[in-house]
């Protein structure tokens, strides 16, 4: 029911989803409602994207351009920062760290960091520039821009699954850290961006209240 109010839309939502309860209560299968659920959330998204397929079109285009930007344009300040910080403190953690912490910094990857918040930086700001542009868009543009990333980046996460060692803690450290950034952070930078996040909005309310 939380799916199935906060993906769909269009104007014959409330009768759609009253008509899949109704069936559902009069004594259809839970796989059976699950299986609607996802068939109507396509369905929605698959509509509302051609209704709004110029806009559509804008942001896959977009995003298949930020990788070539970041590139050209961002690389050289990432790589700056990168060379600040983190050669120092790694050669530290090296040498000086106790075990415990050098294999929790192992873990926590912290050679990615610097890239990958630069990374979602940057598609938090699109996202936000899309929806100053359609704010009453934001739902539809958030899905977009995270599916897209969801298919860039599911070749690594599928490649990563189909190289699985046993028992190599190495795998299991590098997989865990890139699809949990991959699958979750990258959404979640989206999601910030385009102010669908629970607190971003809280955030907005109170600063309109103050």
């Amino acid at each position: 029911m939380w799916l199935l109010g906060h993906c769909v839309s269009g104007v014959s939502r409330d009768s759609l989803v009253g008509d899949l309860v109704e069936q559902y209560a009069a004594g259809r299968s839970r796989r059976w409602f699950w299986r609607q659920t996802f068939v109507t959330i396509v369905l929605s998204f698959g509509a509302a994207a051609w209704s709004h397929r110029w806009m559509a079109f804008a942001i896959v285009l977009v995003n298949q351009l930020l990788p070539a930007f970041y590139i050209r344009v961002l690389s050289h300040w990432t790589n700056a920062v990168y060379s600040a910080w983190y050669p120092k403190t790694w050669n530290w953690l090296a040498t000086s760290a106790p075990d415990p912490v050098w294999r929790l910094a192992v873990w926590l990857h912290p050679w990615a960091w610097t890239s990958e918040i630069a990374w979602c930086g940057i598609l938090a700001a699109v996202a936000r520039a899309f929806v100053m542009v359609r704010p009453s868009e934001r739902r539809l543009i958030a899905a977009i821009f995270i599916l897209l990333n969801v298919i860039r980046y599911m070749p690594y996460v599928v490649g990563a699954v189909a190289s699985y060692e046993t028992a190599n803690a190495v795998w299991a450290s590098n997989f865990i850290w890139y699809t949990t950034y991959e699958l979750i952070v990258i959404p979640l930078s989206i999601l910030f961006g385009t102010g669908t996040l629970p607190l971003t909005r809280w955030a907005s309310t109170e600063a309109c209240s103050g």
